[in-house]
């Protein structure tokens, strides 16, 4: 089950417009956070460690990604 603090700050982000789009990354069943968000990854696991471990792993990917873009001026970002 999302903490409740997580929705409250996700909603309360949203009701504020603080972005263009919200990414999320949850686990296995955490169909409400992910529903909140414009784009979201499942990670396939219900146990906390393993959707710790894939959400390391995410983030760094979703930075490299941001940083080829910013150094790379003449590709395009991919759409998220």
């Amino acid at each position: 089950m999302a903490a409740p603090n997580l929705l409250a700050g996700v909603m309360a982000a949203r009701e504020r417009r603080a972005a263009r789009s919200f990414l999320g990354i949850t686990g296995a069943g955490e169909k409400r956070p992910a529903g909140l968000c414009d784009a979201s990854v499942i990670a396939p696991s219900a146990v906390t460690s393993r959707i710790q471990e894939a959400s390391l792993t995410i983030a760094h990917l979703w930075c490299e990604i941001v940083d080829t873009c910013l150094n790379d001026a003449r590709e395009p970002c991919p759409p998220l």
